[in-house]
Order: C-alpha cells, then sequence, then structure tokens
C-alpha cells in the first residue's frame, strides 16, 4: 500500500511534464489526455495498484484520492496539473490508507459497542483525527516541490504516520 501513494504522484508529475507514464511506471498513459476524469482515473487505480491482497482497497484508496483533489474537472488535463494538487493528491491518498490501515490495526475494536450508530461516530472522528494528523505531519515534509521524493521516501512517510496518528488518536481517545 505504501508504494502506490509514490507512484501515483511520480506517474502524474510524468504525465504533467508532458510524460507518457512510461518512464515512471511502464504504462503509457497518452491515450487518457482529454479523456473523462472519471475514467482516467479507475485506469490509473487499475495501473497501479499491485496484484495482492491489498488491490482493492489500494484501487478505492487511489480513486477516492484522485476523485476529490480532480474534483470539478470533466475531461483528464494532467499538463494542468499543479504542485498543490499533487500534494493534495498524496495527502488524500495517504489519509485513505493509514486510516484503513488504522482500522485493520485496531482489530474489531469499534465492534465492542452494539450501537452501530456510534461505531460510524468513532470511525468519523478517526478519520478526522487521521486527516489532521496527516496534514499536519506530512504536509510541511512535502513542501513546494513534491517530485524530489522516491517512492520509498513516501513509503517511509507514511509508515511514520500511521505510527504518529496511532500516539495521537491513543492521546485523545477517552478512557
Amino acid at each position: 500500500m505504501s508504494t502506490a501513494g509514490g507512484r501515483l504522484v511520480n506517474l502524474l508529475s510524468d504525465l504533467q511534464g508532458g510524460g507518457t507514464g512510461e518512464e515512471s511506471i511502464g504504462v503509457d498513459f497518452s491515450r487518457l489526455k482529454g479523456a473523462s476524469t472519471d475514467y482516467a482515473i479507475q485506469e490509473i487505480a487499475l495501473a497501479l495498484a499491485p496484484n495482492n491482497g491489498d488491490r482493492e482497497r489500494i484501487i478505492n484508496g487511489l480513486q477516492a484520492a484522485l476523485s476529490h483533489a480532480l474534483e470539478g474537472s470533466e475531461a483528464f488535463e494532467p499538463e494542468g496539473l499543479s504542485e498543490d494538487v499533487l500534494v493534495d493528491v498524496l495527502l488524500s491518498y495517504l489519509t485513505e490508507v493509514v486510516f484503513e490501515q488504522i482500522i485493520l490495526d485496531s482489530d474489531r475494536a469499534f465492534e465492542k459497542t452494539e450501537d452501530p450508530e456510534l461505531i460510524v461516530q468513532r470511525e468519523g472522528a478517526l478519520f478526522e483525527v487521521v486527516k489532521a494528523s496527516v496534514d499536519k505531519h506530512l504536509h510541511p515534509l512535502l513542501g513546494d516541490d513534491i517530485g524530489r521524493f522516491s517512492t520509498d521516501d513516501l513509503a517511509k512517510l507514511q509508515r511514520d504516520a500511521i505510527k504518529e496518528i496511532w500516539e495521537e488518536w491513543d492521546s485523545e481517545a477517552p478512557e
């Protein structure tokens, strides 16, 4: 899960600079220029997600992040992607996958209550903590030049964020 975010940024940076994606991830995405944004999002997510047990979660995270960042765009025009959009895509993706990982790591902690409303409320509160924590911990590190990070750098940032967010959640959780 942690390498897909880096690959996504590398791909979008390549496409932004007029590339096809062939150099960054080995797939030619030139056919996506001008295609519907929804179609481009689907194709990018399918191409980046590995064929393993996390595939569906990664696809969902990539699609959610791209949909959020490209909201309002009907046609996919990668040359128009700004550094801010690239940072937003990565932060959105990391929020999604960190949240998913924490839910998995919590091992049924949310099921300790039989009140489904309370479960939804707690998950919503956790998502907001994750979102704020990802922004607080990662946004300053990413700065204005997201392209300087390798896939490995971004994977380490994600792992560190999961650890920090768990610590933050534990400190804020009601006794």
